[in-house]
């Protein structure tokens, strides 16, 4: 049935509005209201494709279904909405107390990519409560840069007092790459919050390299580990002699996950695989700096290697100053990672027992914290806590505790990094595609954490612990774009 109807939808499009409108809006109706949530996913394509404000309303509905899959759908088909008066029957949805409704909301406008979508995405740029929602509503606004000016929208809420819509504002410019784009990064250099510095680097490095390079190093009063760590980063991608001064000069810095950064920075440049001691890559710089030259392409990040001395996580190295361990808790963990088994532990028992061994290798008084996660995350403590023998004894007490569910909530367990403080670092296990939540889509929660994270600036290593090919998609996608690696089990 689904399959036939989205066919229906696509080849007759604005003829099954205008040659049987009647008979067509019927049977629409009739899935929109149906207890089968695939059938309310057909329902979506034909109202989006019909776009008329009475079709809109009924998506409007399905937009905040209680199905994710439905919601997510309803979004992603809102490329075929382009009428004027049925784009402007959303807004009612822009005042919805949900978070995640207004989210929905101007995501399914920048699909559009209509200007007619273009005075609902300003309002929400400009006015909506939540930071996160503004940043989809840029997203889409960038969408229309040649029809509308999306460049002034962007430069007003650069001016907002939330330090997170100003962050958002310099990540959309990277797409906009309009006339106020340096301007812009420029500004958010100077920026009084430490995240938007970071984004206004990253985004300065994009459209003006000399710029940085004239930047490189530069300090601010109060930094702390996110500008260090971006600053290596900017290092590695200026690839200069600069560079290498500024790298070879974090390689002591007191935060474990600054220094890592460093020394893979000098690793990938220099071609030398040289352990972490500041006097050795001190002495191999004084003797190659006169003769060293900038190469076209960057030899790939090396492994992990003798000389890296942390304790590891299912192979990478746990080099973080406040780490969290995410472990997936839904059933299929229950399952074994060799499906064909009939004997064996368990994923689950796997996972535990990883965690636990890691956990007894990581020194004292590093701050730790664990979550899990399966219909909602939860974590152990609020924020981390020094390692010792008592928190060691609760957090094993806490995975032990768990009881493996159906759902796999991964945009719950996101949000939950987000907000956790102390925190530089985190690991995510799991085994499978997310099917429960607010978002369930990858190609929705992988860009959407990583807008949230360009000033948060946390490493996101991943775990594809038996994952599916399409988990395993979303897991790379988390651990590339976010600093971080990935393991398949």
């Amino acid at each position: 049935m689904r399959r036939r109807l989205i066919g229906l939808a696509v080849a007759l499009g604005g003829l099954a509005v205008v040659g049987d409108a009647l008979a067509v809006d019927a049977e629409t109706r009739k899935l929109a209201r149906s207890d089968d949530w695939s059938e309310r996913t057909d329902a979506a394509i034909l109202l989006a494709t019909e776009g008329t404000p009475e079709a809109v309303k009924l998506l409007r509905k399905l937009l905040t279904d209680d199905q994710p899959y439905v919601r997510d759908w309803s979004v992603y088909y809102c490329d075929r909405l382009k009428n004027e008066a049925g784009i402007a029957a959303l807004e009612p949805l822009t005042r919805s107390r949900h978070e995640w409704a207004r989210l929905n909301c101007a995501s399914a406008l920048g699909r559009t990519e209509s200007p007619f979508a273009a005075p609902l995405l300003t309002q929400i740029t400009l006015n909506d409560r939540s930071a996160g929602v503004r940043a989809a509503a840029m997203t889409g606004l960038v969408q229309l840069k040649k029809q509308v000016d999306v460049d002034s929208v962007l430069m007003e809420a650069f001016q907002n007092t939330d330090a997170d819509v100003r962050a958002a504002a310099v990540v959309a410019q990277d797409k906009l790459r309009g006339a106020s784009a340096k301007v812009m990064a420029l500004a958010a250099c100077d920026d009084p919050d430490e995240g938007v510095r970071c984004v206004g680097t990253w985004l300065l490095r994009r459209v003006d390299r000399s710029a940085l390079l004239a930047r490189l190093g530069q300090t601010h009063k109060g930094d702390r580990w996110r500008s260090r760590v971006q600053l290596a980063e900017n290092a590695t991608f200026l690839r200069a002699r600069e560079s290498i001064d500024v790298l070879v000069a974090l390689l002591d810095d007191a935060n474990p996950r600054v220094a890592s950064q460093a020394h893979r920075g000098l690793r990938r440049l220099s071609g030398t695989r040289l352990g972490r001691d500041r006097d050795l890559w001190d002495s191999w710089w004084k003797a190659n700096r006169a003769g060293w030259t900038v190469t076209k392409e960057m030899p790939p990040a090396p492994s992990v290697e003798a000389g890296d001395t942390f304790a590891r996580y299912h192979g990478m190295e746990v080099d973080s100053a406040g780490v969290l361990f995410v472990l997936d808790a839904s059933a299929s963990m229950y399952g074994r990672l060799d499906e064909d088994a009939t004997e064996g532990p368990s994923r689950w028992e796997l996972a535990t027992t990883e965690l636990f061994a890691t956990l007894d290798q990581l020194p004292d008084g590093l701050p730790v914290n664990v979550a899990r996660f399966h219909e909602d995350a939860k974590a152990a403590f609020p924020t981390p806590r020094a390692l010792s023998k008592s928190t060691r004894k609760a957090l094993r007490a806490f995975i032990e505790g768990t009881e493996l569910e159906a759902a796999t909530n991964l945009y719950s367990a996101l949000r939950l990094t987000l907000r956790m403080k102390g925190i530089d670092t985190v690991f995510i296990l799991s085994d499978g595609d997310s099917t429960h939540g607010e978002i369930v889509r990858d190609d929705r929660i992988a860009p959407i954490f990583w807008r949230a994270n360009r000033s948060r600036k946390l490493a996101v290593h991943t775990i594809a612990f038996g994952a599916d090919q399409s988990g395993s998609e979303l897991l790379t996608r988390l651990a590339t774009n976010n600093g971080g690696r990935l393991v398949k089990k």
